[in-house]
């Protein structure tokens, strides 16, 4: 049971303190940017295994017949078809490992892995920013809760004190020093104050389910907010500059940006990539033959150039977006910081 559901059941006072906790803990804003957070982690960790060696390992059991055909081009032409053909089958068993590693391919695997990596630390200070917001919601939403809480117990003092003037009203009516119209006055005056203190009452319900909604529980509103008060904040009386320098610095959400700059820079650069060529360096090692306990191997050892030399201007239009898109991040990190 969380922390606002425990006092609510038991008719308790929640401090500010208390909704922060249950905050950080429940509110679902922050879990979803958490596990955001956690994805592109492993997003990275992705991109990362692509710059190492890559193993994959093959078996297969084949029963075929064995007659010969001879395809043109494949054999010489004096390699003829089989004389005869028949329905004998036979056993073939192959076993195989496979062995790659990318030598260098101009920057397109690296810098996608750093783009990724930068993007996991762009997450993570986003959901350091998405906390800051929930925390500052639910300051806000506790303060008014409490700002309403007074109006109650204003517009309780106020009805008390109209039932007393009712009462004082009604004994000078009954002595007959005050005419009838003032006792009229002072019931309707009382009854106002009643219809106040109902719609304070009314508002203090309504802004403890906005507190609730604000830390993310779905709780009842039996409860009371604790009299707290904010405590002054270190640097908070400094002139401006020094201010605005201070969150340059520390911004979670300008962090964000500019770590998302950074990914978008060096994704172009791996686009960029793409125009040369790749190297590649593999090994495979087979096992083979009619008979499990009488195999045959091999091995082989190759080395690669790729080089895509013409993609349909696919690249070269990947690299124009990408270029839009750095420069998008660009203006939003300028943005923030206006």
């Amino acid at each position: 049971m969380n922390a606002l559901v425990a006092f609510t059941a038991t008719m308790k006072i929640l401090t500010l303190a208390e909704a922060l906790e249950t905050a950080r803990r429940q509110q679902p804003q922050l879990r979803q940017a958490r596990a955001q957070a956690s994805a592109a982690v492993q997003r990275t960790a992705a991109a990362r295994a692509q710059l190492l060696p890559q193993l994959s390992g093959t078996a297969s059991y084949q029963r075929s017949t064995a007659n010969f055909a001879p395809r043109p081009g494949a054999l010489p032409s004096g390699v003829g078809m089989a004389s005869s053909t028949n329905g004998s089958t036979f056993d073939f068993f192959n076993f195989g490992l496979q062995l790659n590693q990318q030598i260098y391919d101009f920057q397109q695997t690296i810098d996608k892995f750093r783009a990724a990596h930068s993007l996991d630390e762009a997450q993570a200070k986003t959901a350091e920013s998405i906390g800051l917001d929930v925390e500052l919601s639910v300051r806000s939403s506790f303060f008014s809760a409490r700002a309403q809480k007074e109006l109650v117990r204003v517009a309780d003092e106020t009805l008390k004190n109209q039932a007393r003037h009712l009462d004082q009203i009604g004994g000078f009516v009954a002595a007959g020093s005050r005419p009838e119209i003032d006792l009229a006055q002072a019931k309707a005056d009382r009854a106002n104050a009643e219809v106040q203190l109902i719609g304070a009452q009314n508002n203090y319900e309504s802004a403890k389910a906005l507190l609730n909604q604000a830390i993310g529980v779905e709780a009842s509103t039996d409860y009371d907010v604790a009299d707290n008060t904010l405590e002054a904040v270190d640097g908070e009386d400094q002139s401006i500059e020094p201010l605005v320098d201070e969150a340059v610095r520390s911004r979670p959400d300008l962090m964000s940006l500019q770590k998302q700059l950074r990914a978008s820079e060096l994704t172009l650069s791996s686009i960029k990539g793409g125009f040369a060529p790749a190297l590649g360096l593999g090994m495979n090692l087979t096992d083979q033959g009619q008979n499990i306990t009488d195999l045959r191997w091999n091995w082989n050892l190759q080395l690669s150039a790729t080089w895509q030399l013409f993609s349909g201007l696919s690249t070269f239009s990947q690299m124009k977006e990408q270029r839009a898109n750095v420069e998008n991040v660009r203006a939003s990190v300028d943005l923030v910081r206006q």
